[in-house]
């Protein structure tokens, strides 16, 4: 079973083994908290045992399920058959028990009624519904032991990582990640300002002369005023 939600993660599976019932959310499972990666690498094998456990006992429900529709099927389509047969006897022995002949409709079945009867008997309809939530049950819980599978790879990813930072605690990951984005970014501001000073360099070696320089050179003039 699972309980329907806006967002499709945070659907609640649940699976009932005998007596007893267990459930997961997905969204809850899927996640990677960088805030205790250590936490993340110790529970993420029985995570990971739960959804594989379950979807092979969801595989097993399924079969069981389909193998029980089956024979169902196999017993209602003969109860058909047998049903239409009786019922032929008995408008043949009422014909020939009668002094005058008379006519026989006898019940004449094509394997397209045959189907139809079976498929739209009631206890055929209860298991095959059972068997499409059982199915519907199978695929979440393959969805999350794939998702797990791919955390997986995430956290070996992440491990292998923190071991080329030569950090030995996970949890501690993410603060030597800031610290080295910290240093680089220090670094880019450095030669930024690296960068301005040689430019600055550059433009007083072009000796290029200054306003007051051009000022003594060519001289300030006045604004002439007009009488009229």
């Amino acid at each position: 079973m699972s309980e329907k939600s806006e967002n499709p993660l945070q659907i609640v599976v649940r699976m009932q083994v005998q007596n007893q019932t267990f459930s997961r959310a997905l969204a809850e499972d899927v996640v990677v908290d960088d805030n205790d990666l250590h936490g993340e690498f110790i529970r993420q094998p029985e995570i990971f045992a739960w959804w594989a456990t379950t979807t092979e006992l969801a595989r097993d429900r399924v079969g069981r399920l389909k193998t029980e529709l089956a024979r169902k099927k196999a017993a209602i389509d003969a109860s058909v058959r047998n049903e239409a047969k009786i019922e032929n006897e008995r408008l043949l022995s009422i014909a020939n028990s009668s002094d005058k002949k008379t006519q026989v409709n006898l019940v004449k079945l094509t394997e397209t009624m045959v189907e139809n009867m079976v498929v739209t008997h009631k206890v055929y309809m209860e298991i095959e519904d059972e068997l499409n939530e059982a199915k519907k049950q199978l695929g979440l819980m393959m969805v999350g032991k794939e998702a797990l599978m791919q955390k997986k790879d995430m956290l070996i990813s992440i491990g292998a990582n923190y071991r080329a930072e030569g950090v030995s605690n996970p949890s501690i990951l993410k603060d030597a990640i800031k610290e080295r984005l910290r240093r680089k970014s220090q670094e880019d501001q450095f030669q930024t300002l690296v960068l301005d000073e040689e430019q600055l360099d550059n433009k007083s070696s072009m000796n290029i002369p200054l306003k007051s320089e051009i000022e003594k050179k060519v001289g300030t003039k006045k604004p002439v005023s007009r009488i009229k």
